[in-house]
């Protein structure tokens, strides 16, 4: 995977998630999901780590997020609730 230091590099996560996850949830969406991975994993692990876990974290989330709900199940998590973290670390 590429490098993250780049705008050209988010943008091209974004492009490769937006092809799993385009027919179900806007451009803009799927871009706050790599923003929001790409921070809270910056700092966190190796740079040369960061595309790959960034890209597999939005898309685990996106995941989550366009999954059908199972039956008495919690609701489908929103992107407020997938982005937003209690004190103290990641939910």
């Amino acid at each position: 995977m590429q490098d993250l230091s780049s705008a050209d590099s988010v943008s091209t996560l974004i492009e490769e998630l937006g092809k799993e996850f385009g027919s179900a949830v806007d451009r803009t969406v799927i871009a706050s999901y790599v923003g929001a991975a790409v921070r809270e994993l910056t700092g966190s692990i190796c740079p040369e780590a960061l595309p790959e876990m960034a890209c597999r974290l939005a898309g685990y989330r996106l995941t989550e997020l366009t999954a059908e709900p199972r039956p008495g199940g919690p609701s489908r998590p929103t992107l407020a609730t997938t982005t937003t973290y209690p004190k103290g670390g990641v939910r």
